[in-house]
């Protein structure tokens, strides 16, 4: 009698150490969803088989055999042709064969998005799940309509969800969505689960559903219909859905994002001034109507940040004397163009005026001063001795005949060049008058040969100059007296 006791202990642990409704599943590959197309890409449709039982499935396959329907019965979206379509309504009626885009283009775009997150990442739940992998053997995954009681045979619905935030974008061409899961329910022999999205509302959304397969396989890929298309951004992300009352468990959800988004045109008619204003550099440009904001690089270094509308900036910040390069680039949320670029630098004060002369003694009555025109709008003020003494513009000539001296007397002649920016530096020299004509060395207002001989003697030594005879006798100004200076002068005199 002990014995049967224990035999009896022994059958009841091991019954309620597993579950008999549930067994592991080993993978199946799914097919394509273009596999019957071959070389024929015009005239496409893209529909969706509700091939849910056995019976169903066998009508589609025998109406179109290379359909690749592998993963037995449940939902399949297909690409086909017309005639194909005409083939199948033979044989499926509307509630088992529904149209989702009768003008099918298949994907071109060069911008496409994919991600997976893997099924214990659910975003949201609700009802009976469980992390676990149950019947597959990997890792990650998370069970809905989760009951691993074997006592109970109760089914419990449960769903999950999953967040897909997408790229940036402007237009969606294409959203594909990619179940890897199993039932691990051996009943029903039919699949109850169900794949959907939820809309703007964050709500199942009606119009798309997908029944998935029993089987351990990759379901899909589904493609959200074209008109639903802008009513499947929950919280402004992708959130599939599936739900099953089964012991679904989910290895992965993939969606394949396909879209397009444009980086804006770029700045055209770019300038910056040069040289126009004295405190800024005045930018301006045209509208970039693909734009939704420029970014103004000034030798680059980030300048400022406008909104589209703004066409106009001054920068006071510009260094005087420096060209700067401005290069501005036009942004949205797909990127940035490339960058219109123009140089520009603020107006300066004017340089100093060049070749600044005061004459040294050249006439015994008047000191002569001028100086290099500089080129633009310039006004020049003369100072003798830090006292102004003329106000001259361009549009005179540069000379200046200063009669208000004294003889033996040096003075200090400067120039100062102004515009609308402000006065240049200084430029200066010194003159003085002459106490008579140079080569007059005895005096006597005349030049001849008594002057020769004087300027002789004082080579000679014969007689010491003065300070006043020396600067008479320096015939060539060369602050040298020797015998150039008595055949310069014997020139003279016969000239």
């Amino acid at each position: 009698m002990l014995k049967k006791y224990f035999i009896f202990i022994f059958f009841t642990f091991l019954l309620a150490d597993s579950n008999p409704n549930i067994s592991n599943r080993y993978y199946v590959q799914n097919g394509k969803i273009d596999a019957s197309l071959g070389s024929d890409t015009d005239n496409l449709m893209l529909i969706q088989l509700d091939v849910i039982n056995d019976s169903l499935f066998a009508l589609a396959d025998t109406a179109i055999s290379n359909l690749d329907l592998l993963a037995g019965p449940s939902s399949y979206h297909r690409i086909i042709t017309v005639n194909q379509y005409e083939r199948l309504s033979l044989a499926l009626s509307e509630d088992y064969l529904s149209i989702l885009d009768d003008n099918y283009n298949l994907p071109s775009y060069r911008n496409y998005w994919i991600h997976t997150i893997h099924g214990d990442n659910y975003y949201g739940s609700s009802g009976e799940i469980g992390n676990t992998c149950m019947c597959l053997n990997t890792d990650g995954c998370v069970v809905v309509g989760f009951n691993d009681s074997w006592y109970n045979p109760l089914d419990y619905y449960g769903e999950a969800w999953w967040n897909f935030q997408p790229p940036e974008f402007q237009d969606v061409t294409e959203v594909r969505v990619y179940v890897q899961g199993a039932q691990c329910d051996n009943l029903p022999l039919w699949s109850e689960t169900n794949l959907s999205i939820k809309d703007n509302n964050c709500s199942s959304n009606g119009s798309f559903q997908a029944t998935l397969s029993l089987d351990y396989t990759l379901n899909g890929p589904y493609v959200i219909p074209p008109d639903q298309l802008n009513n499947i951004w929950c919280e402004g992300n992708l959130q599939p859905i599936v739900g099953s009352e089964d012991n679904y468990s989910v290895d992965f959800v993939r969606m394949e994002f396909y879209y397009s988004c444009d980086i804006p045109n770029g700045i055209d008619g770019f300038e910056a001034s040069n040289a126009d204003f004295c405190d800024y550099v005045d930018l301006s440009w045209e509208v970039d109507s693909s734009a939704e904001s420029y970014y103004l690089y000034r030798d680059g270094e980030l300048l400022n940040q406008f909104t589209q509308e703004i066409t106009q900036y001054l920068d006071y910040q510009a260094e005087s004397g420096v060209q700067h390069q401005y290069c501005i680039y036009s942004s949205n949320e797909c990127g940035q163009s490339e960058g219109a670029c123009s140089n520009g630098r603020r107006k300066e004060v004017p340089p100093p005026v060049n070749n600044m002369y005061a004459s040294d003694g050249d006439s015994s009555e008047f000191i002569v001063i001028h100086w290099d025109a500089i080129p633009g709008n310039i006004v020049y003020k003369l100072y003798r001795d830090n006292v102004q003494l003329a106000l001259m513009s361009n549009n005179q000539d540069l000379y200046y005949e200063d009669q208000f001296v004294d003889s033996e007397e040096s003075y200090e002649y400067c120039v100062e060049a102004v515009n609308d920016c402000g006065p240049s530096v200084w430029s200066c020299d010194s003159g003085f008058v002459g106490i008579g004509q140079i080569g007059d060395v005895n005096l006597d207002s005349t030049l001849d040969i008594l002057d020769v001989i004087l300027l002789l003697n004082y080579i000679l030594e014969i007689e010491v100059p003065n300070h006043n005879q020396l600067w008479l006798s320096d015939i060539n100004l060369d602050s040298i007296i020797n015998i150039l200076d008595i055949i310069a002068l014997v020139n003279i005199i016969l000239d």
